[in-house]
């Protein structure tokens, strides 16, 4: 059995030693093929002081599952039952698709090289490491065993050890059920929004804040179940994902609704805003219709009035305005005030009454709320569809590479 969270795992195997040790030859002197001892005897005999270098815990042992035979020519069999808890240090990056390398390493405690060297029984795998067939786990697949021979460099001396590679492949339909499928079902689940009405604000509020709850409550659950590691897991990209796009979909409502807003307060203005429109071709104006009082400063103005409804009010003439206009135009006192004609005068006039034009449209008066949905209603499931895919395509290349 495995704990991510403590980072180690626990195996019960039978462990064979044997050496040779002429002071126990005894073909001499019986003929017996071999003799099995026990009890308090084993305490008498010489061991090589074996131990496992990465053991974590380990069941008491007893004489019931220690095991001592001894052959004519002073050879010891020892046969031991453990069950012991290792130590594996877990690459989790591509979790729940990841590949494990535990070691199970032995070596003497007080003996160095010059005392005891192990070796294993063959340099062949299948016949150093006899596995049972129908040993499984739930979690795990359990691949080929390797086996390696080293020495390591203490302060005490040069120790001599063996080295058992276990590779366990994680079976990943679990995470799948529980994680990918419930988390993808979120996210399209925050899509539905796209389609409802940007005028049922209840409705989109409480579909988006109820999915957004809804992804962090099961990011923290499987964070909960993860121990802490220093780097990104394959698990933690893709949930980390689907909560961006979760949560973007609720920002995308909350714009939605600025811009619907913003698209009905446009529509008021229009509805009530006094435009005034003015034909230049029916307003007929010429001289004799204007009057213009020089002030020292070369303003002028139009001294009969205009009527609210945008029609030209009908103007008497004034013969004594006329008289002063006609003179003022010799002396060259109107100047370049004075329009010169019908067109000028029609130009002037409808510059005062017309109101002054909206700028142009910016590209955000296009904008709509109903086309912000309609292009999220593609763009959503499309960048997700495509990270999704990336996602299997990249993960699946460094499962096959792990193995």
């Amino acid at each position: 059995s495995f704990s991510l969270i403590f980072q180690d795992f626990q195996l019960s195997f039978y462990f064979r030693q044997q050496w040779q040790d002429a002071r126990l030859a005894y073909k001499n002197h019986f003929h017996e093929e071999k003799i099995t001892l026990g009890g308090a005897i084993l305490k008498q005999l010489w061991l090589p002081q074996t131990y496992f270098v990465n053991k974590k815990g380990a069941s008491a042992s007893t004489d019931a599952n220690f095991f001592v035979r001894i052959f004519p020519d002073g050879s010891v069999l020892v046969i031991t039952k453990n069950t012991l808890t290792m130590d594996c240090y877990m690459d989790l990056r591509n979790f729940p698709f990841d590949v494990q390398k535990c070691n199970l390493t032995l070596e003497s405690f007080g003996f160095t090289t010059k005392d005891v060297v192990y070796k294993w029984v063959s340099t062949d795998s299948s016949e150093a490491v006899e596995k049972d067939p129908g040993l499984t786990t739930s979690e795990f697949d359990i691949g080929p065993i390797r086996i390696f021979e080293s020495t390591t460099m203490y302060k005490t001396g040069l120790f001599s050890g063996l080295k058992m590679e276990l590779n366990f492949q994680r079976r990943s339909i679990y995470y799948l059920i529980q994680i990918y499928v419930p988390s993808a079902m979120i996210v399209v689940l925050s899509w539905i929004s796209f389609w409802i009405d940007n005028q049922s604000i209840p409705a989109r509020t409480a579909l988006g804040i109820t999915t957004v709850l809804a992804m962090t409550t099961l990011l923290f659950g499987v964070q909960s179940s993860l121990p802490s590691v220093p780097y990104i897991k394959a698990v933690d990209l893709f949930m980390i994902v689907s909560f961006a796009a979760v949560f973007v979909a609720l920002v995308e409502f909350a714009v939605v609704n600025y811009t619907s807003m913003r698209e009905k307060e446009q529509k008021e203005s229009r509805a009530t805003k006094n435009k005034y429109t003015v034909n230049p071709d029916v307003v007929m104006l010429n001289f004799r219709n204007l009057s213009y009082e020089g002030d020292g400063k070369g303003e002028h103005h139009m001294q009969n009035g205009v009527a609210h409804n945008g029609t030209v009010n009908d103007i008497e003439n004034d013969n004594a305005d006329v008289h002063k206009m006609e003179e003022l135009h010799s002396n060259g006192t109107i100047g370049e005030h004075a329009p010169r004609d019908r067109k000028d005068s029609s130009r002037d006039l409808s510059h005062v009454l017309e109101p002054s034009r909206p700028n142009k449209c910016r590209w955000r008066c296009k904008v709509t709320a109903n086309g912000i949905d309609a292009w999220s209603r593609i763009l959503f499931p499309l960048a997700y569809g495509l990270f999704i895919v990336a996602y299997w395509i990249i993960y699946s290349a460094n499962t096959e590479k792990s193995s």
